[in-house]
C-alpha cells in the first residue's frame, strides 16, 4: 500500500494522530521505517508524550476503556527515538501553547487545575515538555 500511495504522488504528508501510542516499540519502528522507505513520504505528523508525566497518571475510568486496547509505546523520549530512523524534527507544537493559540482549554484534573494556579509556569513547562505534535521530515 505504501509503495502504491508513493507511486502516485512526489511530495506526501502522513498523519499518524492517535496511533503510535498503540504500537509496540518493534511495530513503531517498524511503521517508521516503512514510511522512511518511500521517498515521496517527505513529512509525518503524529502527537507524542514523553518525559516523566507521560501516561502515569492515568485515570480509572481511561484505564478501564483502554483495558482492550493498551497504549504499548514505552520510549521515554519518541523525539529521538524516530530520529534514529531517519527522521528529524521540522516543527514541534507544544499542546499547552497550542491550546492557547486556538482558544481551548484542556480538561484537567481538580488536582492538576489547583497545581496550574498554584504553579502556572511549573505546570506549564512540564505540560509543554510531555505532551505535544511534531511534524518530522526526511533527514
Amino acid at each position: 500500500l505504501f509503495q502504491k500511495l508513493g507511486g502516485d504522488t512526489t511530495n506526501a504528508l502522513i498523519i499518524t494522530e492517535g496511533v503510535i501510542g498503540y504500537l509496540t516499540n518493534e511495530q513503531a519502528a517498524q511503521l517508521s521505517e516503512d514510511l522512511y522507505a518511500i521517498p515521496s513520504f517527505r513529512y509525518w505528523i503524529m502527537d507524542y508524550s514523553q518525559g516523566r508525566l507521560r501516561r502515569n497518571r492515568l485515570s480509572r475510568k481511561l484505564k478501564k476503556k483502554l483495558q482492550h486496547a493498551p497504549l504499548q509505546f514505552t520510549d521515554k523520549q519518541p523525539l529521538k527515538f524516530f530520529g534514529r530512523h531517519g527522521w528529524k524534527v521540522n516543527e514541534n507544537i507544544h499542546i499547552l501553547d497550542e491550546a492557547d493559540r486556538i482558544g481551548r482549554k484542556l480538561p484537567m484534573s481538580l488536582s492538576l487545575n489547583v497545581l496550574f494556579t498554584l504553579f502556572p509556569a511549573k505546570i506549564r513547562k512540564l505540560g509543554n515538555e510531555t505532551y505535544g505534535y511534531v511534524m518530522f521530515s526526511r533527514s
